[in-house]
C-alpha cells in the first residue's frame, strides 16, 4: 500500500501534494538518480478494476510518447507491483486554478501567454492524433512561480481521459467524462468528441481568466446541483471570449481557441 514514507520501486514517497477521483499524487525522490519527482498512484479502491487500471497505464504510455515544452514529462510507469504508479516531473509551483484563486485579476498579457502555450500544447497533441477531454485550470501546471507576465510557463498534465482523435469516442451512457464546468456541450451529453471539444474547454478558461468568472456560472451551478446538467447544457449560447486587440473593450467572440487565434 502506498503511503508517506513508503517506497514504490525506486521512488521514496513523501507528502501527498494532490489527487483526483482515481489517483493520489505524492512528492517523491528517485533514490537512484537523486531526483525529485511527482508520483501518481492509483487509489486503493480501484486496484481491482481492470478498466480503471488500463486507463491509468494508458495515461502514462500516451504522455510518455509526447515531447513538447508545454506538456509534462513522464519518467516511469511502475507496473511491477500491486500498486500501479506514474512518475513524472515535479512542479512545486502549483496549477493555474490555485494561481487564479490567489491572483484573481491577472493581466491580459499573462492570460495570453498562458493561453498561447496551452493552445500550442493542444495543437501538438491533436497533430499526434490525441484528444485530451479534460482541459481545465487544475490540469495546467505552472513550471515555476511567475516573476513577470512574460515569465509564466505552463505544462499540460493529466492524460487519464485521452482518446484517439480518429475514434471520436463518446463517454459511457449516463456518465460525464471530464470536468462539468469546462466540458463542451457535446462532451457533456456524452456524444462523440474531437479536437474542437478541447479547444472549446480552453475557450472557457480564456473567458474565466479575462472576465473573472465562468460564463453562465449561476445556470451551471443550478444545473449541476439539480443533476440535470446533461439534458440542458446544449441550451447554453456560445460562451468563449478571446482578446485580439490592444483595446480591451474590443473582444471577439469565438467557439474555440487555437494558437492561430492568439
Amino acid at each position: 500500500m502506498a503511503k508517506t514514507g513508503s517506497q514504490l520501486d525506486k521512488y521514496l514517497l513523501h507528502e501527498m501534494i494532490g489527487g483526483g477521483g482515481f489517483a493520489i499524487v505524492y512528492r517523491a525522490t528517485d533514490i537512484t538518480l537523486d531526483r525529485e519527482s511527482a508520483v501518481k498512484v492509483l487509489k486503493e479502491e480501484f486496484m481491482n478494476e481492470p478498466e480503471t487500471r488500463d486507463r491509468f497505464t494508458q495515461e502514462a504510455r500516451k504522455a510518455s510518447s509526447l515531447s513538447h515544452p508545454s506538456i509534462i514529462r513522464v519518467y516511469d510507469l511502475i507496473e511491477d507491483s500491486d500498486v500501479p504508479a506514474i512518475a513524472m516531473e515535479y512542479l512545486p509551483a502549483g496549477d493555474l486554478h490555485r494561481w487564479l484563486n490567489d491572483h484573481p485579476h491577472p493581466s491580459r498579457r499573462f492570460c495570453l501567454n498562458v493561453l498561447r502555450q496551452a493552445a500550442e500544447a493542444l495543437d501538438y497533441i491533436h497533430e499526434c492524433g490525441i484528444v485530451h477531454r479534460d482541459i481545465k485550470p487544475s490540469n495546467l501546471l505552472l513550471a515555476s512561480i511567475p516573476t513577470s507576465d512574460d515569465s509564466v510557463s505552463i505544462r499540460l498534465s493529466d492524460f487519464g481521459l485521452v482518446m484517439p482523435a480518429e475514434a471520436r469516442i463518446a463517454g459511457s451512457a449516463g456518465r460525464l467524462t471530464g470536468s462539468a464546468l469546462y466540458v463542451s456541450p457535446e462532451q457533456a451529453r456524452n456524444q462523440s468528441v474531437d479536437k474542437f471539444s478541447d479547444q472549446y474547454s480552453l475557450g472557457i478558461i480564456a473567458y474565466e481568466m479575462l472576465v473573472g468568472h465562468l460564463p453562465h456560472l449561476h445556470r451551471l451551478v443550478a444545473l449541476l446541483l439539480s443533476g440535470d446538467a446533461d439534458s440542458q447544457v446544449m441550451e447554453f449560447p456560445p460562451a468563449t471570449m478571446i482578446c485580439c486587440s490592444n483595446d480591451t473593450s474590443r473582444w471577439e467572440i469565438s467557439w474555440t481557441l487555437t494558437p492561430h487565434s492568439l
